[in-house]
């Protein structure tokens, strides 16, 4: 099947309402700052969130709050130590001197949380698949949070009790020391909430993933979970609202459906509030397009990122840059789709290419990894190597998308968004770039770009009336600056538009000179 959809995109941005047409070559063109790459960037968000196994998904964000918050563990361990030492107490009625003894017998449920809880940690997060979980749900999980549900009960009535007790007339020594020792529990307790239930909320969150089967609800969550985060992550912010438009009260909607097929369609929309939210139908044929015909999902920006690839992917990890409670919402300054090709390159494929992108004459060589898992620029006719912040930025943009091919990250009906693929050409090698773009569009590759070059225009615009196999697979997607698309134009007519207002500034300047 085609790749053929419509996507009307209200209030992101700039962009106040815009119908956009997706095809095979899909184009966004129009001046700067006019919400192309904010397209761009949430269009590959949506298409990579729906891109996962949900169920993987959904246990690893599990397993990332569960060690992510291995410091609030330790602070249960903190609490018992100071809350095991019997205080002597004053009793309830003043006829009976008899001093009561506090201990706080739920320590033991305690500890011995902490042990199977982190042992269980280790489990999930070591062995780095999922095989043994049945297992380790019926024998450690689900009697750990049946322990836990009892142990809760305990904690609070107990609480409650020294509470009502530390209201008494007691001495300001014993008050004063209770009163720490109460303070200190329910500082450390309150972060964010009870640290049973938070404990127990995740041991839920555990034994839950068995529903997917049957739980539809639980899928849409992961779904909108993974939506929430990839655009955080993409567009490195924490604050999703940030991308609504000026109708701050609206939010955004962005919904995707097929040409002729409205009932088959995706809703994507962000709350005032920032809450992402997702609507479709269970058997959207849609979904299914997405998920299994075009599956592979890339981004493409500036090629500065490759030539720095080894510190960026330090900055990138988490584990590097660990702020706050949770590792999955730290914001490093490093877009998530760098991270994601990143990860997606990590793994060899065998056999040959299905499509090729050979440019290796323009450019004189090639972009390999070298034995040390490098990435490198290697010349055709010496075999020298060069480190590749040391290549031309022109030879890493065309040089990379290449490598990409030959080791089969982009093949047929991948999906690939690139921003600005003029940037760092020359007028000559833009026209290099389009051409092998057209040339990877006709081998079956979905190509989506945002661009401001009119030399890549210009070179459109010719070979519309020269090849029917552009002519028939092009979109065109005129970026207006009072935040409209035109797109109800022919091609031809569209580039005429789009020309004239790139080179407006342009032309002003030759009528001066006359």
């Amino acid at each position: 099947m085609e790749f053929k959809f419509n996507v009307a995109v209200t209030n992101l941005g700039k962009i106040k309402k815009a119908n956009l047409k997706f095809n095979r070559l899909t184009v966004f063109a129009g001046p700067n700052n006019t919400g192309k790459s904010y397209v761009s960037r949430f269009i590959y968000s949506f298409f990579a969130s729906l891109n996962i196994d949900p169920q993987a998904a959904y246990l690893r964000n599990t397993q990332r709050e569960l060690a992510s918050d291995r410091e609030r563990i330790s602070a249960i361990e903190y609490v018992v130590n100071k809350l095991k030492v019997e205080l002597p107490l004053p009793a309830h009625n003043k006829s009976n001197t008899q001093k009561k003894m506090v201990h706080f017998s739920h320590r033991r449920h305690i500890f011995w949380a902490v042990q199977q809880l982190d042992a269980a940690i280790n489990e999930i997060t070591g062995s780095g698949s999922f095989d043994k979980l049945d297992k380790l749900i019926v024998e450690v999980i689900t009697p750990l949070h049946k322990q836990l549900i009892l142990a809760e009960g305990k904690l609070n009535k107990r609480k409650k009790e020294v509470t009502n007790t530390a209201s008494s007339k007691t001495s300001n020594e014993e008050l004063g020391y209770l009163g720490d020792v109460i303070s200190e529990y329910l500082a450390v307790s309150s972060r964010p909430g009870n640290i049973f239930r938070w404990i127990i909320q995740c041991l839920e969150k555990v034994i839950k993933y068995q529903q997917f089967a049957i739980d539809d609800n639980l899928l849409k969550d992961v779904y909108e979970n993974q939506l929430s985060n990839s655009l955080q992550q993409n567009f490195q912010t924490n604050k999703l609202a940030r991308l609504i438009g000026a109708d701050n009260k609206a939010g955004v909607k962005v919904e995707i459906s097929l040409p002729g097929k409205p009932s088959s369609k995706i809703s994507c929309s962000i709350s005032a509030k920032g809450k992402v939210s997702l609507e479709y139908k269970k058997d959207s044929i849609l979904l299914y397009l997405l998920r299994a015909k075009f599956s592979r999902v890339v981004y493409l920006e500036s090629p500065i990122y490759w030539k720095l690839e080894k510190p960026l992917n330090d900055a990138a990890n988490p584990q590097l840059h660990f702020v706050g409670d949770d590792k999955s919402k730290v914001l490093t300054g490093v877009p998530g789709y760098f991270t994601d090709l990143e990860s997606a390159m990590k793994y060899p494929r065998t056999g040959s290419p299905e499509i090729s992108f050979n440019v290796e004459k323009i450019i004189g060589g090639s972009i390999e990894r070298n034995d040390d898992n490098i990435l490198v620029y290697k010349e055709k006719k010496s075999g020298k190597e060069h480190e590749l912040h040391l290549a031309a930025t022109g030879i890493v943009q065309l040089g990379f998308i290449s490598h990409l091919v030959e080791t089969q990250v982009i093949k047929k009906d991948s999906v690939v968004f690139i921003d600005e693929p003029e940037v760092h050409l020359h007028p000559a090698w833009q026209k290099v770039m389009m051409e092998a773009l057209c040339n990877l569009m006709e081998q079956g590759v979905n190509i989506i770009f945002a661009s401001h070059s009119a030399d890549n225009i210009q070179w459109l615009q010719t070979e519309l009336s020269r090849k029917s196999e552009i002519k028939n697979n092009l979109d065109l997607n005129h970026f207006k600056k009072n935040g409209t698309v035109k797109t109800d134009e022919s091609a031809l007519a569209i580039c005429d538009n789009i020309l004239e207002e790139l080179t407006e500034s342009f032309a002003v300047e030759y009528l001066r000179s006359l």
